[in-house]
Order: C-alpha cells, then structure tokens, then sequence
C-alpha cells in the first residue's frame, strides 16, 4: 500500500484490539513497556558507569597503563575496523532474523489480511531498532571506557560521544538488516561475499591507519571513531559534531527503514517467526548450541549446500578428517568467522601489552569459535552413524576428529601472526616466538573443546530446582571458557615472567609451547577415553 490512511489505522487497531482479547500472552503495549523499562534501567546504569569512570579517570590515583604513542595512534583505525565489522555481522543477522520479528500466531493469522503493512510492523520495527541502538551503546561504552582509562583527557566527552555514537551506529546497521530482510537476493548476496566484505574491511582499517583525518570525516564508521581520534590527538572532526552527523544519518535511515515496511515478502517473516520462536526456546534452556544450528538452517535455506571438491580418501585415518573438512567448508562464514575472531583476539592482546583483561577476553572469544568446530564430534557422540555403517567405533575415530579443529586454529593463528607482522605491530625478532605460541595455543584451545564436546546435555531437572539448578546449569556454561582460562593464563605468566628476566622471544616461548602441546596431547586422551566411557555406559 502506498500509505496509511485513517481507516488503515483504525483496521489494524480493531484486528489488535481482537488478537490481544483472544491472546493470553503479552500485547505489543506490554512489550513496548517492557522494553521502554529496558531501556530506561540501561540508560541510568550507563550515566552512573560515565560518571564514576569520569570521576575515576580524572583523579589522580590512578596510573595510565603504559601503552606506546605509536599504539595510541592506531586506536582510531581500530575502532573503524571494528564498526565495519559490527556493520557486516549485523547484514549477516539479517539473513536468518532481524529487526522485524512477528510471532507465529501474527504471521499465521494478521500478515495474510488486508492490512497496512508499515502499521502493522512499525512498532515492531522501532523496538528492533531500538535494541540494534542498545547493543551498540554498550560497545561504544566498552570503546569509550578503555579509550578513557588510556589517554584520562576528557574522559566524560570520550565516553558520551563514543556510547551516544555507537548506539546511532546500532540504529543505522539495524536499516541495514532490515533491508537484508527485505530482499532474498540481498541476503544470498550478503552470505556469499562474506569473504569479499571483510577484505574490505581490512583494506578500509588501512586506510584509516594511513589517513584518520579522512576516514573520521567521510563515513559513518569513520564518525564513530572520531572522539577516539580526538582523545589521541589524530585529527578529525569534533566528537559532538561527529556523533551528530551519526545521528542525523541514522535517523534518516529510520524514516526509510519506516517506508520500507510494506517491501517486507510474508514468507521471509514466517521464516523467520518460526525462528525467533525456536531461538527463546533455546534461550530458556541456555542452549547456545542450538541456537547457532538455527543460525546455520536459516543460512543453509538461502545458499544451499556448497559443493566442495576434496579428494576421496582411502585410508582410514583420513576417512573422519576429510569428513569434518567438507563439513566445515560447506558451513557458511564458518571458516572467515574462525580467522576473523582470532585475528581479533591476537590484536587485542598485543594492543594492551598482554595485560590480563585483554588476554581474558581474547581467550574466551576464541573459546567460543573452537567450540563451534568441535560440531562434528558432538554430532558423533549424538547420532553415531559411523557406527552403523562401517565397524568403527566413536572411540576409533576421536582422535582424527580433533584434527580439522586443531589445524584449523593453528592455521587461523599463523594468518593473525602474518597480519600483526604485515601491520607492524610485531617486529621480526618477535615473529617466530608469535608463531610457535600461535600454533601451540591454537592446538590446545582446540583440545581443550574436544573435551568440553563429550558432555552430555544438561538434564532439565536442572531448570525444575531453582537453586542448586541455576548454579549447576550456569557452572556446565561456563565450563569450556574457564577451562580454557585455565590452561593458558599460566603459560601467559610463564611467557611474561621469563620476558621480564631478559630472555629473548623465542626462548621465554618455546618451553611454555612445548609444555602446550604435551597438555593438548593430553587432553586428546582423556577425550578418547571420555568417549569410550559414554559409550560403555
């Protein structure tokens, strides 16, 4: 329809006023208030966190960590980077939800009647958007908070404008997935040039590296790095013009995003209510797994299966390896996505000096993508089909199972190590003790989640028992990260301390890599013989 009249508005608000009489469930005035409410708690808590971390900053106590001039001038190409980076992981989110999301009873019932479209989905539409702006506020509230504790100059401005920014930005990437969601030509285009985009993205970064006045004054991504370019004294424009120059875009993009409404096809919203209904369900049983198989089903629909040609295998040994490599290049983005968070990773820590925050972080985030290419062992443990086709065991083939995740971290730690040295952030005495520590701990990140991978499932009894329920539920989450925590903390201190007595790269990393890979082999066993285990019980 080209617009909304008055009778419009009043169909629509007489067919509501009937679903909300025959719904039980919450109406869309409750979840407007509920998410208002949301908002609200995220916004007093976010002006109580810029106030103490403006206080903090200012006072003087506190010790600026020692970061170089040279790193502190990188910072905005850093934060342009990962704008885009955000950009294009929202247009992928596009693909399998959105900003629009109806319920199936909504898709089943209400997008069939001859009813005004932008009407219909406005609200909706505004509390996506809404929660895109959310998430991007609390990055750029992360961005402004670290920016703020390493320059301590015009820490309140930092964080204001970084958080206000950011969260336009949220807005702006959130018109983006809507038009993805739009258009299932956009969405196919969007999965299969994946690798194409984050080319771009890091051909864009060096050119913000190279040029920050120009960067920071010709892009959205650009004015979202501007008050962290004016906080290290780069250049660019103000971070109050910056942010709105971000914010007016964004609200453009809004009042199109509004007009695009009626463009949305009633196939790519059922698809998609279908599930957003199976995401909350699997929130609710903190199901992570089954949530990113969701992910990979919406994305498989619109691509397909991709064709790839490995050689036969004729030996045993290599029967399960090449299985799992065709398994993990047929998975959209899976292989970008490994590179992309470990290359993320590598730089954090090596922006602030190895210090232990950073490290954390980086761990855990890597963690998470190791997790995900241990997949193909669960699916063993789960349905073992190997079984009933060949003599093999699951316990045969554990140890071939964990090859393709362990070649395929080390693999991504080797590109991450070629960028920092390719960027100049590591110099060549330091390149070959980065690559032995890259390939040892990408080896044993990849073990560490083989073992985490021969867990049962939680039982649901732990849902039904509040306390000790929660804590066990919350404790088995938990348990790949901390384990991960855990066995490379250690070598990190090892590395530092024998860094601090005067050895040299290579030598303060070859013992705590050597004794990496010997815990690797090591927890590969005791994987073996968890398998074997689940299998005799």
């Amino acid at each position: 329809m080209s617009g909304a009249t008055g009778n419009d508005r009043d169909r629509v608000r007489a067919v509501r006023a009937f679903v909300r009489q025959r719904s039980s469930g919450p109406t869309g005035r409750d979840i407007l208030r509920r998410f208002a409410y949301q908002v609200y708690v995220v916004a007093v808590v976010s002006g109580l966190w810029v106030a103490a971390v403006a206080r903090t900053i200012d006072g003087p106590r506190l010790e600026a960590p020692p970061v170089s001039g040279d790193v502190l001038a990188d910072l905005p190409a850093a934060v342009v980077a990962l704008a885009l980076v955000l950009t294009v992981v929202g247009m992928r989110l596009g693909t399998w939800t959105g900003p629009v999301l109806v319920s199936r009873p909504e898709a089943a019932w209400l997008l069939p009647a001859p009813l005004d479209r932008r009407v219909l989905l406005g609200r909706r539409l505004v509390a996506g958007l809404g929660l895109f702006a959310l998430v991007g506020g609390v990055v750029g509230l992360a961005v402004g908070t670290v920016v703020a504790f390493e320059v301590r100059t015009g820490a309140t401005t930092t964080v204001a404008t970084t958080t206000l920014g950011f969260g336009a930005l949220g807005m702006l990437v959130g018109t983006l997935a809507l038009a993805v969601e739009s258009s299932h030509r956009l969405a196919r285009t969007v999965l299969r040039t994946t690798p194409v985009a984050l080319l771009v993205v890091a051909a864009l970064s060096w050119l913000a590296a190279v040029r920050p006045d120009l960067a920071t004054w010709t892009t959205p991504w650009g004015w979202a790095a501007a008050p962290v370019a004016t906080a290290v004294s780069v250049g660019g424009p103000s971070p109050w013009l910056a942010t709105g120059l971000l914010v007016a875009t964004a609200t453009v993009a809004t009042r199109l995003a509004l007009h695009r409404l009626g463009g949305i096809a009633d196939e790519e919203l059922v698809r998609r209510a279908g599930a957003a209904s199976a995401v909350s369900a699997s929130a609710a049983l903190f199901d992570a797994r089954a949530i990113a198989q969701l992910r990979r089903a919406g994305q498989r629909w619109l691509v397909g299966v991709r064709d790839v040609p490995l050689p036969r295998s004729h030996r045993r040994w290599t029967l399960v390896a090449r299985r799992d490599l065709a398994s993990l290049l047929r998975r959209p983005g899976a292989v970008e996505r490994t590179v992309v968070v470990v290359v993320a990773a590598a730089g954090l820590v090596a922006v602030f000096g190895g210090a232990i925050p950073a490290l954390v972080v980086a761990v855990v985030a890597v963690s998470g993508v190791a997790g995900q290419l241990v997949e193909p062992l669960r699916i063993e443990l789960e349905e073992p089909v190997l079984e009933e086709l060949t003599p093999l065991r699951p316990v045969d083939v554990t140890p071939e199972h964990l090859a393709v995740p362990a070649v395929t971290m080390a693999t991504a730690g080797v590109v991450a190590v070629a960028v920092g040295a390719l960027s100049g952030v590591l110099d060549g005495a330091a390149v070959p003790a980065a690559l032995l520590a890259a390939i040892a701990v990408g080896v044993l990140l990849a073990a560490a989640a083989g073992l985490t991978a021969t867990r049962e499932s939680p039982p649901l009894q732990w849902l039904l028992h509040a306390e000790p329920g929660v804590f066990l539920l919350v404790g088995w989450v938990v348990a790949g990260p901390l384990l991960a925590l855990a066995l490379v903390l250690p070598l990190a201190l090892a590395v530092n301390t024998a860094l601090a007595a005067g050895a040299t790269p290579l030598d303060a990393v070859a013992g705590p890599a050597l004794v990496a890979l010997l815990v690797a082999g090591g927890l590969a066993w005791l994987t073996t013989w968890r398998v074997g285990r689940r299998a005799d019980d």
